[in-house]
């Protein structure tokens, strides 16, 4: 598999994890997070579907984006789940609530896969900074 392609699925698999990731918090409805969780994530989401446009069309700043926006993705969605609660507008943790195992699920999913295109996405643009 060559390493566009692998950017490719990493993409799908981040894409995969966000609609699951979205269709749990419409079923957990709007009041479940802070007004600035929810922006948050639609902002995270515009991002993460922008890098995923660039990446499926095989775009060439598709490694720059997969770099600038997967591992901030990763990092965010991380930080607002999966850690105990250290914000009150920003904290949406599944730690410190009774959250379903498919929460757990595909909050994992969306992380694994915006960090695995972060990681692709960087062994691609170096490879591609290598060889100008």
């Amino acid at each position: 598999m060559t390493d566009e392609r692998k950017l490719q699925t990493a993409a799908l698999l981040y894409l995969g994890g966000l609609a699951l990731h979205t269709a749990d918090h419409l079923r957990r409805g709007f009041d479940a997070v802070t007004e600035h969780v929810f922006w948050a994530g639609n902002v995270s989401t515009a991002m993460g579907l922008a890098a995923v446009a660039l990446i499926l069309t095989s775009h060439r700043l598709a490694p720059a984006a997969a770099v600038a926006f997967g591992f901030p993705i990763a990092i965010g969605v991380a930080a607002v789940h999966l850690l105990p609660e250290w914000s009150t507008a920003l904290s949406d943790s599944f730690i410190d609530q009774s959250m379903s195992w498919m929460s757990w699920t595909v909050v994992a999913i969306e992380i694994v896969g915006a960090l695995a295109t972060g990681i692709v996405g960087w062994r691609l643009y170096r490879r591609d900074m290598l060889a100008a």
